[in-house]
């Protein structure tokens, strides 16, 4: 059996075009009919190729790779049950963003009473520190400005710090006699230090800034794309035996054990709903390009 399914791609001039795709299905396939799609903050990177884009979607089995489309063929047994607790619009953004967070808060020997810092509170930083303040853990959260002061505090998080130029500490000569001498960084915020850091920010990072926030030993973990080269400062990561943790997207068993903690906390992403057509895609792309969307968008075909 051959199904046509309606998609929505890339294109190499960056604009989104509407297209057909045709998915044969065998006996065990599942037609997935999508209702909702979340955006990940991954999906600006496949603007310009032709793939099929977006990978935070939900649906309705009977009538799911690229999940912006009518519907969507997979492998029945890669299909995660949404918990009756959970609403499809609200289950969509879990599909990648917490899921991601899920596995470094569950795999890698964090213990209640931790100090999990996460830096960068947009899509995936806020659902970060709800799951970690679930957890017991002792969030940080580290944002750019002081606006989200009062989002992040209600997620979850006991303490917020600015990570800007404006709040560093350390005189100006000071800092370049440190940088010309390769010194150990100065605490660019005043704050004691982390023993965890899920780097959730859209934005190159500044690893000697970064090294400089961490407890001995203590492990960071990279959760966003970058496509440019990132200098790491090995002095600083081996004097202070810290560790870069890599983690790998959840599988389909810890998502639907992800999903029921989320049912059980009530545990719901923050966001934004935009139409399932293509003026809605390509708003939701342009507020995801601008940093305009707060928290998550959700791309539907219901109300």
């Amino acid at each position: 059996m051959t199904r046509t399914i309606d998609v929505f791609r890339g294109f190499e001039t960056g604009a989104i075009q509407n297209d057909q795709v045709f998915r044969s299905m065998s006996p065990q396939d599942a037609l997935v009919e999508i209702t909702h799609s979340s955006i990940c903050g991954s999906d600006k990177f496949y603007l310009w190729s032709p793939q099929v884009l977006g990978h935070e979607s939900v649906g309705i089995v009977g009538i799911k790779r690229g999940g912006l489309g009518s519907a969507a063929v997979w492998d029945a047994k890669a299909l995660v049950p949404i918990p009756d607790k959970l609403s499809s619009v609200e289950a969509a953004p879990l599909m990648c963003s917490r899921a991601t967070a899920w596995t470094v808060l569950t795999k890698y020997g964090i213990n209640p009473g931790h100090r999990v810092g996460i830096l960068g509170i947009g899509g995936l930083g806020h659902m970060a520190i709800k799951l970690a303040a679930a957890m017991g853990y002792h969030v940080i959260a580290l944002s750019g400005s002081g606006s989200k002061r009062e989002d992040c505090m209600s997620f979850g998080a006991k303490e917020l710090y600015v990570a800007s130029a404006d709040e560093t500490r350390g005189d100006y000569l000071h800092r370049v006699l440190e940088y010309l001498l390769e010194l150990k960084t100065v605490l660019y915020i005043d704050m004691e230090p982390l023993d965890h850091l899920l780097l959730c920010g859209s934005v190159s990072i500044d690893y000697k800034f970064v090294f400089s926030t961490m407890a001995t030993h203590g492990t960071i973990y990279p959760l966003t794309v970058s496509l440019a080269p990132v200098p790491i400062p090995m002095t600083l990561m081996i004097d202070n035996g810290l560790r870069l943790q890599g983690s790998l997207v959840a599988s389909s068993h810890e998502i639907s054990e992800m999903l029921q903690f989320c049912a059980k906390n009530d545990l719901v992403s923050v966001i934004e709903r935009f139409p399932l057509f293509n003026e809605g895609v390509q708003e939701a792309i342009q507020a995801l390009n601008t940093q305009s969307i707060r928290y998550k968008a959700v791309i539907s075909t219901q109300g």
